[in-house]
């Protein structure tokens, strides 16, 4: 039974958790060089509950081999904000160009797909104990992210 069950439990704490590491650390590098960065978020919480959500849901999708739900839910998502990413901000005194904040959005859905998809392929490639690129892969992808972090966050004034 734990053989069966091992595969779904790694691959979705992958995608879900330590995508959620990882893409939180990028995005909110991202956010503190935009002023007043928590007022433009909003309440973080749900935001990151969101994200634990989706990929979940992305992981699910793939798995299924249902792809295009991921297209409708971005599709929602980018209809929701479509006022945001039209119409510059005034924080602070400061614009904030809505070029930053989709730029910003397309960081966070591009690792939350890319953790997921991985998330995904690692419960097939560990039923099937191809270990190689159950192991290389995860890494690749967490040594990457890691990079682009450290990265992100030494280029990113402290603003929040």
């Amino acid at each position: 039974m734990m053989k069966v069950i091992l595969p779904f439990v790694i691959g979705y704490s992958f995608s879900v958790f330590l995508g959620h590491v990882f893409t939180q650390g990028i995005v909110d590098a991202a956010y503190r060089r935009l002023p007043n960065a928590v007022t433009i978020r909003g309440e973080v919480l749900f935001v990151r509950v969101l994200g634990l959500l989706e990929r979940a849901l992305y992981t699910a999708s793939w798995q299924f081999g249902k792809p295009e739900f991921v297209g409708v839910w971005l599709v929602l998502k980018v209809a929701g904000q479509w006022k945001a990413w039209h119409e510059p901000t005034e924080e602070g005194g400061s614009t904030i160009h809505p070029r930053e904040l989709f730029t910003i959005f397309l960081i966070g859905n591009g690792l939350s797909l890319l953790y997921a998809t991985t998330g995904a392929k690692l419960i097939e490639w560990i039923a099937k104990c191809d270990w190689l690129p159950a192991i290389s892969v995860p890494m690749v992808i967490i040594l990457s992210s890691g990079m682009v972090w450290y990265w992100t966050a030494r280029r990113s004034p402290s603003v929040v």
